[in-house]
């Protein structure tokens, strides 16, 4: 995972895949004109001779328009062929199925035109501020700076080398460091976070013409604060359409399935990314421990767990259960501290031993 200073290969972290494909449900859907599904997905045999008669054919948005419709072509057949898969298999032999998928073909086709198309565009303004371009590599919101970083760093096959070549834009903005650095301790700014982005908006919008070409639609930005739903909240009609790439993904915080993507929140013990330390031997099956979340609820679901878990220490397999937004532990080698303050800066760390 990661990059590796001491090897010559360079490897994608697995978290970077998972949200970009989501991001390239995302770009598909909004490029078929949110159309009804029925309608989302174009033969490429009926569009291609109205593509040919199209006045712009050079254009570089009439060839990432053509080559989406490329995309989408080959998840429709992929899913109408059926769910069963019969030869299926990448290069090292995964084959998706369970019921986990709702159509693994049409899954797995997605995934290739992923990694064969999509191209993130990252903005270059505004680089010697510490707001941007970088944000926090280890501890709970490790996630947030480690995918920035991927970006920055210019080695992933996801980078688009010339904004032409772009399927999506980045706004590189770090999250953690603004609430950290903007706010006084004791006095609090939930509008920290909005002001800096729509700052950076205006300034890109009015040097390029990607954002007003699409409203912001193909625009998206990153965090693993808890802070980050507070875009969602804010009345500015300018981050209506934004992506938002958010740990913190609760629809009663207004995230938007249709339009956000999810990002793992991985407590990350060190600058470096690499495999965490979850049990001795690093096999998930000798895992002992089931540990959630501690700090605020963020939706019913954590309330759920903790009344369906409450003073029930173990399970019928013996297995130790933590739980509950008052839990002060640590299990060394097995579950990392688990942590719960008052203070908004750590009030949902994660315990990170799923």
């Amino acid at each position: 995972m990661g990059y590796n200073n001491n090897s010559s290969s360079y490897q994608i972290p697995s978290f970077l895949y998972s949200t970009i494909l989501l991001l390239l449900f995302f770009i598909l859907w909004f490029s078929s004109h949110n159309h009804h599904l029925r309608h989302q997905i174009f033969f490429w045999s009926t569009i291609s001779s109205a593509l040919s008669n199209h006045n712009h054919q050079n254009d570089s948005l009439y060839d990432i328009e053509e080559s989406l419709a490329r995309a989408r072509d080959a998840i429709n057949k992929a899913a109408r062929s059926g769910n069963r898969f019969e030869g299926y298999k990448d290069d090292k032999g995964f084959i998706p199925s369970g019921p986990i998928y709702r159509n693994p073909k049409a899954f797995y086709q997605s995934y290739i035109e992923m990694e064969k198309r999509f191209k993130i565009w990252v903005y270059k303004e505004w680089d010697e501020s510490p707001l941007f371009h970088q944000s926090s590599a280890k501890s709970a919101y490790a996630i947030e700076g480690q995918f920035i970083d991927e970006l920055e760093k210019g080695n992933s096959k996801f980078l688009a080398r010339h904004p032409d070549e772009a399927v999506t834009f980045f706004l590189p903005i770090g999250v953690t460091y603004i609430v950290l650095l903007l706010n006084r301790p004791g006095h609090y700014d939930y509008n920290v976070i909005p002001t800096v982005l729509m700052d950076y908006i205006n300034v890109v919008s009015n040097k390029y013409p990607f954002w007003n070409r699409s409203n912001g639609h193909d625009h998206f930005f990153v965090g693993c604060h808890d802070w980050s739903p507070q875009i969602s909240r804010h009345k500015s009609q300018v981050f209506q359409n934004l992506i938002r790439v958010i740990c913190n993904a609760n629809t009663s915080e207004g995230f938007d399935p249709v339009r956000d993507a999810t990002l793992p929140e991985i407590k990350i013990l060190g600058p470096e990314l690499g495999p965490p330390f979850l049990s001795e031997d690093h096999d998930p099956k000798n895992r002992t421990i089931l540990a959630f979340f501690a700090g605020g609820p963020h939706g019913y679901v954590r309330n759920r767990l903790h009344e369906y878990w409450k003073d029930k220490d173990k399970d019928n397999t013996g297995n130790q259960i933590y739980i509950g937004r008052d839990i002060n532990g640590e299990v060394s080698g097995i579950a990392e501290e688990c942590v719960s303050s008052p203070t908004p800066f750590h009030s949902s760390s994660t315990c990170s031993a799923i």
